[in-house]
């Protein structure tokens, strides 16, 4: 909590608030008891207001909270209850009514005893002013005014008080729970997320990530330019982590020039890197911030406790300063090599294309029961110089990360859509070419512009594409997704639902959607010989032709899988039981091998 000093802004406003109180409800009395020159009850009602007032200064400045409001209108309403029993002390029933709103006040929350004081302080008013003497005219019953005086007090001290009570209360829980320079949670605050995020990742068996990040050289910061320069440079610090960071993960600072940061949701191991390689990549504008060094600790392979991984990632950003500093390390031995190969590896993807070393095979399609080709599936390969041919189950989830998907995505549909022009002018006019959508171009909005303008480069129409989306798409299960899917096919692309069966594993969106296939995924054709397999396969041919969907299988491999997908009455096949993936040539050629075979 802040503690308060008599400089504080705040403090002449509430001392101010308790004078006014005080003589709002004293002063009325003292000049009542000097009009009827009582001179006794002038006194009491003097002394009584300089106590009331020593009282009020005495808790506005002790701070007393959460207690003030209640101990001061009980003090204060008890004093004056003394005063009128004194006064009146014949009358034995206003020991009774004048208590009676401070009881409703203790058990009451305060704003159901301000509305049931103000009932009843409404009621003796009424009782009051049409309370009328034998000749006809008003008079003031000084037994009424009592009661009433005690009920307005405690609504007025109740209902202003505890506004200010209010407020002061979220100032001490912000100073108590947040850094007062950078307004971020603090240490105390950081232990409380910690222990709720091990509670709910037990729970759900997810990871989170915890990076301890350290400024390099902030010592030296603040002996060249000051201590005032050095907060700056923490405020400008903390703006940074903010934009380099999702609106879900946690900023903390832990002392001087530490910050602790948690990533709630881990998708894959090396997906905290990949943040921490965000923060270390300063903007131009943003060269006066120093380096860091990041060590990160994974729950709950480092750790299970709040002090275990706070350790763990502290010494993991040891090493990260040891090796050089501006850089990040794991806890966890041999995953910094891993990491280090795949941001070598990012780092070439920047400049495939310029260099053109990505490429398109396209893998047929052929018809079940006729065995012609009716399409193909393009698959991307890359050649590296240094990595030489790396598999796209290795580079597509780094250009996923490092958003370089979305210029592979544009080449690839330009690419795609120029070979179908070329496969279309040979005559080959029902050939359907299928293209794969990473859920970051949805996600991002970049996939219809990058669509629409390679339709417009390659004059084709977009019937004769088939878009495969994963069934992790569906997983948000939003309106933007389904927006954008029925956008597509109003455009005429054809959509397909790829790897089904492994993802969402909900038919919902089978009804939902509008879609045109599925495609099995390869892990149920792989072992359809068996019993279990064998009916889940048949079910999903079963229900996709209840709904006119058209089914592929996909990687089809010997003569068995091939018979048992062709009698449970499986549209499409596609797998090196008929042909690998070809080069553009290769598969025309193949086209035309088709061709003269089925004439």
């Amino acid at each position: 909590m802040k503690k308060v000093h008599l400089t504080d802004k705040s403090y002449g406003k509430d001392l101010i608030l308790g004078l006014l109180l005080t003589f709002l409800i004293s002063v009325p009395y003292m000049v009542a008891a000097a009009k009827n020159e009582n001179i006794q009850g002038f006194i009491f009602a003097l002394t009584f207001a300089s106590v009331l007032l020593a009282i009020s200064s005495l808790l506005l400045i002790k701070r007393l909270e959460p207690f003030r409001t209640p101990v001061y209108t009980l003090v204060s309403s008890l004093l004056w209850i003394s005063y009128f029993i004194f006064m009146d002390k014949e009358n034995n029933s206003i020991i009774f009514i004048l208590t009676y709103p401070l009881f409703i006040y203790a058990i009451m929350d305060y704003r159901k005893a301000l509305a049931i004081n103000l009932a009843m302080l409404a009621l003796f008013s009424a009782l009051e002013i049409f309370y009328r003497d034998l000749s006809g005219q008003f008079i003031i019953n000084s037994f009424n005014i009592k009661v009433a005086s005690v009920y307005f007090m405690i609504i007025i001290i109740s209902t202003i008080w505890n506004k200010y009570n209010q407020k002061n209360l979220e100032m001490a829980e912000s100073y108590a729970l947040f850094d007062h320079l950078t307004k971020v949670a603090n240490r105390r605050y950081l232990d409380i997320q910690i222990e709720n995020m091990i509670s709910v990742s037990e729970r759900q068996k997810r990871e989170f990530a915890v990076l301890y990040i350290d400024i390099d050289n902030f010592k030296k910061v603040n002996e060249s330019f000051g201590h005032d320069e050095g907060d700056q440079i923490l405020i400008r610090i903390v703006e940074h982590l903010e934009k380099s960071l999702r609106s879900s993960d946690f900023i903390s600072r832990n002392r001087g020039d530490e910050f602790i940061v948690l990533l709630p949701e881990i998708s894959e191991e090396f997906s905290p890197a990949v943040v921490a390689d965000r923060i270390l990549k300063r903007e131009t504008s943003q060269k006066r911030i120093p380096s860091f060094s990041i060590g990160i600790a994974i729950f709950p392979e480092d750790g299970n406790t709040v002090s275990a991984l706070i350790q763990k990632a502290t010494s993991a950003m040891h090493h990260a300063k040891k090796n050089g500093k501006n850089s990040f390390s794991f806890f966890k031995q041999g995953i910094d090599e891993i990491i280090r190969q795949r941001f070598l590896m990012a780092n070439q993807l920047q400049n495939a294309i310029e260099l053109e070393e990505l490429d398109i095979v396209l893998q047929p399609k052929i018809n079940g029961k006729t065995k012609k080709i009716c399409g193909a599936e393009a698959l991307i390969r890359w050649n590296n110089a240094l990595l030489g041919s790396v598999s796209p189950s290795d580079f597509i989830s780094i250009a996923e990360d490092s958003d370089i998907i979305h210029g592979i995505g544009t080449w690839v549909y330009e690419k795609v859509f120029k070979i179908l022009k070329d496969i279309q002018s040979l005559g080959f006019k029902d050939i359907i070419l299928s293209v794969n959508v990473s859920p970051k171009q949805i996600t991002k909005n970049t996939l219809m512009s990058s669509l629409i303008t390679a339709l417009e480069k390659s004059d084709i129409s977009a019937e004769f594409i088939e878009l495969e989306i994963t069934e992790g798409i569906l997983l948000n299960d939003d309106d933007q997704t389904a927006d954008q899917l029925h956008e597509l096919r109003k455009k005429g692309f054809k959509i397909s639902i790829d790897d089904f069966g492994t993802g969402y594993s909900s038919l919902s969106y089978l009804q939902k959607l509008n879609i045109d296939s599925i495609k099995i995924d390869q892990s149920f054709i792989q072992n359809i010989e068996k019993n279990n397999t064998f009916i889940i396969t048949k079910a999903i041919i079963a229900i996709a032709r209840s709904l006119n969907l058209q089914t592929v299988a996909e990687g089809v491999e010997t003569s068995e899988q091939y018979r048992i997908l062709n009698e449970l009455g499986c549209d499409l096949i596609q797998g090196f039981y008929y042909s690998k993936p070809l080069k553009e040539s290769d598969f025309i050629e193949l086209l035309h091998s088709d061709a003269v075979n089925s004439s």
